[in-house]
Formats: structure tokens, C-alpha cells, sequence
């Protein structure tokens, strides 16, 4: 049944592919190479980390230890966000509710196993860049990431259940507190010493069988009868509004607050100093921001019936609604970055070096989210806009670093400057793609 399901959507996913390829075939040849050179980029970018990582593990051996959590914070929130994010069992539809099918070979078929083949092929990559870093203990490396990742996925699932009353949660937030008390970064550290362990990939299995029962058991979601009245004015407003009311991208904006005050709470624990502690855990909320402006897109092909009569050019409400998009990215990166700045301490313009990281971020999502548009109701979409943001930033964080020297981009000004210029170029040609798209 599970492997059925799991056919079914993968067999939808390639003819909207083959459709797309069809209405839009320069995008998805261009896409096509940059995921096809994905993995040279990888290995390159796995070289000169481990040549400046190395460095600094020899001049402080407990780097080595902070290193792997950050890592593994970002791993644990690419998990709940695609957690908060996936339908699970509603993903059947109202057509295939009734069918007597288990909840939790659905939840295998339409969540778990598209996830696993989507992680089997970014394993590729993931290989080549940990190699250079960690040589033969790679696969515990990996094992580790996995780790974090399943387990943000069965937190934000525990969350979800204690959000909507069910005693359930307070279960399920157990069994993820007591995998976490073993420490899945550990593993990647000692990987890094060169010390492969079988306890990531224990830990791992143990994560995922949580996270299925967590999801299979997921609690419908409370129906809502209260009427709701909206002023809007103009397109930008009405674009904001949709944002506010999406259910799943309000648990994303909670979940990156969240996790950039829980990263820094623990760096604080690893004895890391407040100045620099509150840089990767700003960076992590930051991240999770972006899905906002990467959903932007896919929310307006819910509302086609509506925007089709609007008497407005198609591309200046496009511009409108990746405007919105990038506003909420700002407001819920503000609230990452504060959350940061006051679990570690720190004074809160610490995190404002971090603007040009967030410029390049934010213009990755907003094209990957116009060239694949986001979803919430086919997982396997969703996974693809994941996909696209992928290979856009790193296409982007592989360009900026060859110009930045160009444009001597090494001052605050400069990077300034450059952050600004890539988004509003993301901006511009996100809002075209979508409006010729519409």
C-alpha cells in the first residue's frame, strides 16, 4: 500500500515535470545543469571548508564539537520545517479520505518514503562535501545529520499535536527528548577526529520510528467557524494578508523564532562566548525564515480564480506578492535574530552581519519559489521547491564568492551593497518568471 501511494505521487510529480519542462523548457534546462553540477560544486565546497576548518579544529579541538551542532541545528530545522510543513495524512485528499487505508502506511507512502528518496539523492552531494572534512567516518557523519534532521521532524510533529490539545503530544515530546539527551551531533564530531560510531545510525532508526508514529497519529486540526473580516487595499496588502493566514507557514515562523532561541541556548551551553554564539543561531533562524518568500509564489496559484480578474498586469502583482513574500522573511528573521541575541546574551547588532547572508538567502527562495512553486498540499512539490532553493543558493553563494573580490566586497559597505543588489535582482526576475508563468 505505502510503496503504491508512493508510486502514484511520484508518476503526478514527473508529468508536472514533463508539463513544466514543455511551457518552460530554458528554466528546466538551466536547472538541470546546476543539479547536475551539484556534486563537483559539493566536493569544491567541501575542499575549502576542510582547509579552513582544519586550521582552526587544530588551534581549539572544542570547535570541533561546535561545529557538529550547528550542523545538526540546521539538519534538525530542515526537519521541522518540512514536518510543520507536509500534509501528512491529509495530503489524500477529500476524494480518498474514506478509503481504508492505514494512517500509517499513508504516511509512509506520501511523506516518508518521497523524503527518503529526495535524502537518497542529495546523499550525493552530502558525500562529497563531508569526505574532504571527515574521510572514512563519512557515513557516520551522515548518520548524524539524519539524526538531527528525523528528530526536528518528529519535535515539530509533537508540537503540532500538543498545539491541537492532544495528550498524545506529551509522549511523543518525550521519546524526541530522550533520543536528543544522546546527542546525535556527537557522532559528527567524532567523525570529524576521525572516530566513525554506530550510535548515530541507531539513534537515527530509533528517530524514525518516532516520527512515523508521530505523524500517523497526528491529530485532525480543530474546524474553525468563526467569521473572519479583512480590509485590504491593494496588492501588496492582500499578499501579506494570505501569508498571515496560512496555517503552515505560521507554525514555520514559530518554529524558526524557536529553533534560533533553542541553538542559542545551547552553544551557551557548550561554553561558546555570546558574541560569537549568537551568529550560527541567528543564521539558523534566519534560514527558516526563508521559507516565507519561498512560499510567496505558490500561495498565488490558490488564488488564480481571483487574481485572473483583477484588473492589474499579471507581473505587477507577481512583483507584489514576492514583495510580500520578502517582507514576512524580514519580519520573522527580525524575531529569529532578536530570539538569538537574547538566549545568548548578546548585543542584538551583532546579528546585523548577517544582513548580506540574508539577501543572498531570501533571493535564492524567492527564485526557486517562482521557478518551482510551492505547494501545501502535494509533498512531493514541496520537496522540489525545497530542491530548487538548494541549488539556487548554492548557484548564488558559489557566483557572489567570485565576484565579491571583483567589487572588493570585504568592507561592511561593500557586502552591503552586494546583498542589496543580488536581492533586488532575485526580486526582479522572480516577479518575471511568475508573471509570464501566470
Amino acid at each position: 500500500m505505502s510503496w503504491l501511494l508512493c508510486k502514484s505521487q511520484l508518476r503526478c510529480a514527473q508529468r508536472r515535470l514533463s508539463a513544466a519542462a514543455v511551457a518552460a523548457p530554458l528554466v528546466v534546462c538551466v536547472g538541470g545543469a546546476v543539479a547536475a553540477a551539484l556534486p563537483a560544486l559539493a566536493l569544491w565546497a567541501g575542499v575549502r571548508a576542510a582547509d579552513a576548518l582544519e586550521g582552526g579544529f587544530a588551534l581549539d579541538p572544542a570547535l570541533e564539537a561546535t561545529f557538529a551542532l550547528c550542523i545538526c541545528l540546521g539538519a534538525g530545522l530542515a526537519g521541522a520545517l518540512l514536518a510543520a510543513i507536509v500534509p501528512g495524512v491529509e495530503a489524500l485528499g477529500s476524494q480518498l479520505a474514506a478509503a481504508p487505508a492505514p494512517p500509517r502506511a499513508v504516511v509512509i507512502g506520501l511523506v516518508v518514503l518521497p523524503i527518503g528518496i529526495a535524502g537518497a539523492a542529495l546523499s550525493v552531494p552530502a558525500v562529497l562535501f563531508f569526505a574532504p572534512l571527515t574521510g572514512d567516518a563519512t557515513p557516520s557523519a551522515l548518520a548524524s545529520v539524519a539524526a538531527s534532521l528525523v528528530l526536528g521532524a518528529a519535535a515539530a510533529e509533537a508540537a503540532i499535536a500538543l498545539s491541537r490539545r492532544a495528550l498524545r503530544g506529551l509522549a511523543l515530546a518525550g521519546a524526541v527528548a530522550a533520543l536528543v539527551a544522546f546527542d546525535p551531533s556527537r557522532g559528527l564530531a567524532e567523525a570529524i577526529r576521525g572516530h566513525p560510531t554506530a550510535a548515530p545510525g541507531l539513534i537515527a532508526l530509533a528517530a524514525v520510528a518516532v516520527w512515523i508514529a508521530a505523524a500517523a497519529m497526528r491529530p485532525q486540526a480543530r474546524v474553525k467557524t468563526a467569521t473572519v473580516r479583512a480590509v485590504v487595499r491593494g496588492p501588496l496588502t492582500a499578499a501579506l494578508v494570505r501569508l498571515a493566514r496560512a496555517d503552515e507557514l505560521r507554525r514555520q515562523a514559530a518554529i524558526a523564532v524557536l529553533a534560533a532561541g533553542v541553538g542559542g541556548v545551547l552553544l551557551r551551553a557548550f561554553g561558546i562566548p555570546a558574541p560569537v554564539a549568537v551568529l550560527p543561531a541567528a543564521a539558523t533562524g534566519i534560514l527558516g525564515a526563508a521559507v516565507l518568500p519561498l512560499a510567496a509564489a505558490g500561495l498565488d496559484r490558490r488564488a488564480d480564480w481571483l487574481l485572473g480578474s483583477v484588473p492589474r498586469t499579471r507581473r505587477s502583482l507577481a512583483l507584489a506578492s514576492v514583495a510580500a513574500g520578502l517582507v514576512a522573511g524580514i519580519v520573522v528573521a527580525v524575531g529569529a535574530c532578536a530570539a538569538a541575541a537574547a538566549s545568548t546574551q548578546a548585543t542584538p547588532e551583532r546579528a546585523f552581519v548577517l544582513a548580506p547572508l540574508a539577501c543572498m538567502l531570501f533571493a535564492a527562495a524567492i527564485l526557486a519559489g517562482a521557478i518551482v512553486p510551492w505547494r501545501a498540499s502535494r509533498a512531493f512539490e514541496q520537496l522540489g521547491s525545497f530542491g530548487a532553493f538548494a541549488v539556487v543558493a548554492a548557484s548564488l553563494s558559489f557566483a557572489l564568492a567570485r565576484v565579491a573580490p571583483v567589487v572588493h566586497a570585504d568592507s561592511r559597505v561593500g557586502s552591503a551593497v552586494l546583498g542589496a543588489a543580488t536581492l533586488a535582482a532575485g526580486v526582479l526576475a522572480a516577479a518575471e518568471i511568475a508573471g509570464r508563468a501566470a
